[in-house]
Protein backbone atom coordinates (compact mmCIF):
# COMPACT_ATOMS: atom_id res chain seq x y z
CA UNK A 1 0.00 0.00 0.00
CA UNK A 2 1.13 3.35 -1.13
CA UNK A 3 1.45 5.65 2.16
CA UNK A 4 2.24 8.76 0.55
CA UNK A 5 -1.62 8.25 -0.71
CA UNK A 6 -3.19 7.28 2.72
CA UNK A 7 -1.41 10.81 3.70
CA UNK A 8 -2.99 12.60 0.70
CA UNK A 9 -6.39 11.31 1.40
CA UNK A 10 -5.78 12.33 5.13
CA UNK A 11 -5.42 15.51 4.15
CA UNK A 12 -8.68 15.64 2.03
CA UNK A 13 -10.56 14.52 4.86
CA UNK A 14 -8.94 16.92 7.37
CA UNK A 15 -11.48 19.71 5.53
CA UNK A 16 -14.71 17.81 5.63
CA UNK A 17 -16.94 18.22 8.95
CA UNK A 18 -17.33 15.29 10.08
CA UNK A 19 -18.63 15.83 14.24
CA UNK A 20 -20.08 12.52 16.09
CA UNK A 21 -23.73 12.48 14.45
CA UNK A 22 -22.87 14.94 11.71
CA UNK A 23 -21.43 13.22 9.67
CA UNK A 24 -23.65 13.55 5.90
CA UNK A 25 -20.41 15.19 4.28
CA UNK A 26 -18.15 12.73 4.75
CA UNK A 27 -19.99 10.26 3.30
CA UNK A 28 -21.02 12.14 0.38
CA UNK A 29 -17.36 11.98 0.05
CA UNK A 30 -17.16 8.26 -0.09
CA UNK A 31 -20.05 7.83 -2.04
CA UNK A 32 -18.75 10.25 -4.81
CA UNK A 33 -15.49 8.66 -4.54
CA UNK A 34 -16.39 5.08 -5.26
CA UNK A 35 -18.19 6.03 -8.40
CA UNK A 36 -15.67 7.85 -9.64
CA UNK A 37 -13.61 4.47 -9.85
CA UNK A 38 -16.88 2.48 -10.53
CA UNK A 39 -16.78 0.69 -7.20
CA UNK A 40 -19.84 -1.03 -5.45
CA UNK A 41 -20.83 1.17 -2.88
CA UNK A 42 -24.34 1.01 -0.56
CA UNK A 43 -25.32 3.43 2.56
CA UNK A 44 -27.62 1.78 5.28
CA UNK A 45 -30.57 2.99 7.17
CA UNK A 46 -28.63 4.65 9.82
CA UNK A 47 -25.52 6.07 7.67
CA UNK A 48 -23.45 3.16 7.49
CA UNK A 49 -21.59 3.22 4.05
CA UNK A 50 -20.08 -0.39 2.56
CA UNK A 51 -17.47 -0.19 -0.62
CA UNK A 52 -16.42 -3.12 -2.05
CA UNK A 53 -13.30 -3.69 -4.24
CA UNK A 54 -13.67 -6.71 -6.05
CA UNK A 55 -11.18 -9.70 -5.84
CA UNK A 56 -8.04 -9.42 -8.66
CA UNK A 57 -7.90 -11.98 -10.99
CA UNK A 58 -6.81 -14.88 -9.66
CA UNK A 59 -7.81 -14.42 -6.19
CA UNK A 60 -11.30 -14.95 -6.39
CA UNK A 61 -11.24 -18.15 -4.31
CA UNK A 62 -9.62 -16.07 -1.17
CA UNK A 63 -12.17 -15.26 1.52
CA UNK A 64 -13.16 -11.99 2.10
CA UNK A 65 -11.41 -9.15 4.33
CA UNK A 66 -13.61 -6.80 6.15
CA UNK A 67 -11.87 -3.44 7.28
CA UNK A 68 -13.70 -1.47 8.87
CA UNK A 69 -13.35 2.52 10.48
CA UNK A 70 -15.73 4.90 12.05
CA UNK A 71 -16.38 8.07 10.14
CA UNK A 72 -16.80 10.15 13.08
CA UNK A 73 -13.77 12.87 15.18
CA UNK A 74 -13.71 14.20 18.37
CA UNK A 75 -14.17 17.19 18.01
CA UNK A 76 -12.09 18.81 21.31
CA UNK A 77 -10.31 22.54 20.58
CA UNK A 78 -8.41 24.90 23.62
CA UNK A 79 -10.64 27.35 25.28
CA UNK A 80 -10.43 30.73 23.77
CA UNK A 81 -9.13 29.03 20.41
CA UNK A 82 -12.29 30.19 17.26
CA UNK A 83 -12.94 27.06 15.27
CA UNK A 84 -16.32 25.98 14.18
CA UNK A 85 -16.26 22.01 13.74
CA UNK A 86 -19.24 22.35 11.77
CA UNK A 87 -17.88 23.67 8.50
CA UNK A 88 -13.86 24.62 9.82
CA UNK A 89 -11.32 22.30 7.98
CA UNK A 90 -8.90 21.12 10.65
CA UNK A 91 -5.62 22.97 10.23
CA UNK A 92 -2.59 21.47 11.06
CA UNK A 93 1.38 22.13 10.69
CA UNK A 94 4.12 19.50 9.98
CA UNK A 95 6.21 19.55 12.90
CA UNK A 96 9.39 17.31 12.93
CA UNK A 97 7.27 14.87 10.49
CA UNK A 98 4.26 14.76 12.12
CA UNK A 99 1.32 16.39 11.70
CA UNK A 100 0.20 18.60 14.47
CA UNK A 101 -3.25 19.93 14.24
CA UNK A 102 -3.69 24.06 15.26
CA UNK A 103 -5.30 23.99 19.22
CA UNK A 104 -7.76 21.22 17.97
CA UNK A 105 -8.34 17.65 17.80
CA UNK A 106 -6.58 16.44 14.58
CA UNK A 107 -9.26 13.59 13.84
CA UNK A 108 -6.54 11.19 13.15
CA UNK A 109 -8.86 8.92 15.18
CA UNK A 110 -9.97 7.03 12.89
CA UNK A 111 -9.51 9.36 10.06
CA UNK A 112 -6.00 7.46 8.95
CA UNK A 113 -8.22 4.18 9.04
CA UNK A 114 -10.71 6.08 6.46
CA UNK A 115 -7.87 6.99 4.59
CA UNK A 116 -5.92 3.09 4.86
CA UNK A 117 -9.34 2.28 3.48
CA UNK A 118 -9.36 4.29 0.14
CA UNK A 119 -5.50 3.54 -0.66
CA UNK A 120 -6.41 0.01 -0.88
CA UNK A 121 -9.77 0.64 -2.60
CA UNK A 122 -7.84 3.28 -5.21
CA UNK A 123 -4.63 0.80 -5.52
CA UNK A 124 -5.60 -0.90 -9.30
CA UNK A 125 -2.03 -2.79 -8.55
CA UNK A 126 -3.11 -4.94 -5.35
CA UNK A 127 -3.50 -9.06 -5.45
CA UNK A 128 -5.71 -9.37 -3.24
CA UNK A 129 -9.04 -11.31 -3.09
CA UNK A 130 -12.73 -9.21 -2.27
CA UNK A 131 -12.42 -6.12 0.20
CA UNK A 132 -15.27 -4.76 1.61
CA UNK A 133 -14.64 -1.19 3.35
CA UNK A 134 -16.86 -0.30 6.36
CA UNK A 135 -17.14 3.02 7.77
CA UNK A 136 -19.58 2.99 10.82
CA UNK A 137 -20.77 6.60 12.07
CA UNK A 138 -20.84 8.18 15.42
CA UNK A 139 -18.58 5.63 17.08
CA UNK A 140 -17.21 8.15 19.30
CA UNK A 141 -20.75 8.98 20.90
CA UNK A 142 -21.58 5.38 21.67
CA UNK A 143 -21.40 2.97 18.59
CA UNK A 144 -24.47 4.00 16.95
CA UNK A 145 -23.58 2.90 13.39
CA UNK A 146 -22.05 -0.24 14.75
CA UNK A 147 -25.09 -1.27 16.40
CA UNK A 148 -26.77 -0.37 13.76
CA UNK A 149 -25.77 -2.63 11.37
CA UNK A 150 -28.51 -5.36 9.70
CA UNK A 151 -27.50 -9.07 9.09
CA UNK A 152 -26.64 -8.90 5.83
CA UNK A 153 -24.90 -5.60 5.14
CA UNK A 154 -22.02 -7.00 4.61
CA UNK A 155 -20.47 -10.82 3.48
CA UNK A 156 -17.26 -11.41 5.22
CA UNK A 157 -16.78 -13.36 8.00
CA UNK A 158 -12.62 -12.03 8.48
CA UNK A 159 -13.29 -8.02 10.08
CA UNK A 160 -10.16 -6.01 10.72
CA UNK A 161 -10.83 -2.76 13.18
CA UNK A 162 -8.27 -0.10 11.94
CA UNK A 163 -8.99 2.04 15.27
CA UNK A 164 -6.02 0.99 17.16
CA UNK A 165 -3.79 3.87 17.85
CA UNK A 166 -0.56 1.67 18.17
CA UNK A 167 1.16 1.63 14.52
CA UNK A 168 2.29 -2.49 14.66
CA UNK A 169 0.24 -4.23 16.87
CA UNK A 170 -2.50 -6.16 16.52
CA UNK A 171 -5.16 -6.54 19.11
CA UNK A 172 -7.65 -9.13 19.73
CA UNK A 173 -9.85 -7.16 22.09
CA UNK A 174 -10.40 -3.63 23.49
CA UNK A 175 -11.66 -2.66 26.44
CA UNK A 176 -15.66 -1.51 26.93
CA UNK A 177 -17.51 1.69 28.66
CA UNK A 178 -20.22 3.02 30.67
CA UNK A 179 -22.07 6.52 30.78
CA UNK A 180 -23.37 7.67 34.04
CA UNK A 181 -25.90 9.83 34.59
CA UNK A 182 -26.12 11.27 37.72
CA UNK A 183 -29.12 13.26 39.15
CA UNK A 184 -29.48 15.09 42.59
CA UNK A 185 -32.01 17.88 43.78
CA UNK A 186 -31.50 20.53 45.65
CA UNK A 187 -32.65 23.73 47.25
CA UNK A 188 -31.91 27.42 45.47
CA UNK A 189 -30.87 29.51 48.01
CA UNK A 190 -31.40 33.65 47.73
CA UNK A 191 -27.57 35.02 48.10
CA UNK A 192 -27.36 37.89 50.79
CA UNK A 193 -26.36 41.40 48.90
CA UNK A 194 -23.32 41.46 50.80
CA UNK A 195 -21.75 38.46 49.56
CA UNK A 196 -19.07 38.29 47.20
CA UNK A 197 -18.12 36.64 43.90
CA UNK A 198 -15.17 34.77 42.74
CA UNK A 199 -14.56 32.37 39.46
CA UNK A 200 -11.72 29.85 39.93
CA UNK A 201 -10.54 28.15 36.76
CA UNK A 202 -8.34 25.18 36.06
CA UNK A 203 -6.60 25.15 32.50
CA UNK A 204 -4.53 24.20 29.96
CA UNK A 205 -4.13 20.65 30.32
CA UNK A 206 -3.20 18.06 28.02
CA UNK A 207 -6.76 16.40 27.61
CA UNK A 208 -6.49 13.31 25.43
CA UNK A 209 -8.48 10.63 25.01
CA UNK A 210 -10.82 9.38 28.03
CA UNK A 211 -9.96 5.57 27.34
CA UNK A 212 -6.21 5.51 25.44
CA UNK A 213 -4.56 8.18 27.07
CA UNK A 214 -6.55 7.35 30.47
CA UNK A 215 -3.18 5.75 32.15
CA UNK A 216 -0.59 8.26 31.01
CA UNK A 217 -1.38 10.11 34.28
CA UNK A 218 -2.42 13.24 32.27
CA UNK A 219 -4.60 16.18 34.49
CA UNK A 220 -8.58 15.89 34.34
CA UNK A 221 -9.69 19.72 35.32
CA UNK A 222 -12.51 18.25 36.87
CA UNK A 223 -11.18 16.41 38.85
CA UNK A 224 -8.34 18.55 40.21
CA UNK A 225 -10.38 21.96 40.45
CA UNK A 226 -12.94 19.29 42.93
CA UNK A 227 -10.19 19.18 45.06
CA UNK A 228 -9.77 22.38 46.03
CA UNK A 229 -13.75 22.68 46.40
CA UNK A 230 -13.43 19.75 48.52
CA UNK A 231 -10.72 22.01 50.88
CA UNK A 232 -13.63 25.16 50.88
CA UNK A 233 -16.87 23.81 50.69
CA UNK A 234 -17.19 23.11 54.62
CA UNK A 235 -16.58 27.19 55.15
CA UNK A 236 -19.80 28.08 56.65
CA UNK A 237 -20.32 31.06 54.88
CA UNK A 238 -19.30 29.48 51.15
CA UNK A 239 -21.49 28.61 48.52
CA UNK A 240 -21.35 26.89 45.07
CA UNK A 241 -23.02 28.86 42.48
CA UNK A 242 -21.77 26.73 39.44
CA UNK A 243 -19.27 24.31 38.01
CA UNK A 244 -18.56 23.75 34.68
CA UNK A 245 -16.00 21.35 32.68
CA UNK A 246 -15.56 19.10 29.99
CA UNK A 247 -17.61 18.78 27.22
CA UNK A 248 -17.45 15.46 25.33
CA UNK A 249 -17.90 12.02 27.38
CA UNK A 250 -14.83 10.34 25.25
CA UNK A 251 -12.22 13.18 25.91
CA UNK A 252 -10.33 14.31 29.30
CA UNK A 253 -11.25 17.67 30.36
CA UNK A 254 -8.84 20.49 29.88
CA UNK A 255 -10.81 23.22 31.65
CA UNK A 256 -12.88 23.91 34.39
CA UNK A 257 -13.89 26.69 36.29
CA UNK A 258 -16.33 27.58 39.65
CA UNK A 259 -18.25 30.36 40.82
CA UNK A 260 -17.87 30.71 44.67
CA UNK A 261 -20.32 32.69 46.77
CA UNK A 262 -18.63 34.07 50.43
CA UNK A 263 -18.80 36.21 53.04
CA UNK A 264 -16.03 39.19 52.46
CA UNK A 265 -13.99 37.87 55.70
CA UNK A 266 -13.36 34.65 54.12
CA UNK A 267 -11.47 35.65 50.92
CA UNK A 268 -8.51 36.00 52.15
CA UNK A 269 -8.49 32.26 53.59
CA UNK A 270 -10.22 31.03 50.47
CA UNK A 271 -7.39 32.46 48.29
CA UNK A 272 -4.84 30.96 50.66
CA UNK A 273 -6.05 27.48 50.45
CA UNK A 274 -6.71 28.17 45.95
CA UNK A 275 -3.02 29.43 45.91
CA UNK A 276 -1.55 26.29 47.84
CA UNK A 277 -3.36 24.12 46.09
CA UNK A 278 -2.55 25.84 42.90
CA UNK A 279 0.87 25.28 43.71
CA UNK A 280 0.64 21.53 44.35
CA UNK A 281 -1.04 20.88 41.13
CA UNK A 282 1.91 22.57 39.72
CA UNK A 283 4.41 20.28 41.32
CA UNK A 284 2.74 16.99 40.31
CA UNK A 285 2.21 18.06 37.17
CA UNK A 286 5.46 19.47 36.27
Amino acid sequence: MNTDKVLSFFREITKIPRESGHEEQIIDFLKKFAQKRGLECKIDKVGNVLITKSAAKGYETRPTIVLQSHLDMVCEKNKGFEHDFAKDPIKYEMRDGWMVADNTTLGADCGIGIASEMAILDDTSLNIGKIECLFTISEETGMDGAFGLENGFFSGKLLINLDSEDEGELFIGCAGGVDTTAKFFYDACPLEDEKSFMQFAVEGGMGGHSGDDIDKGRANALCLLARFLAKVIDFDDVELCSIEGGNKRNAIPRDCTAVLAFDADSKDDIMSIFNQFAKDISEEYA
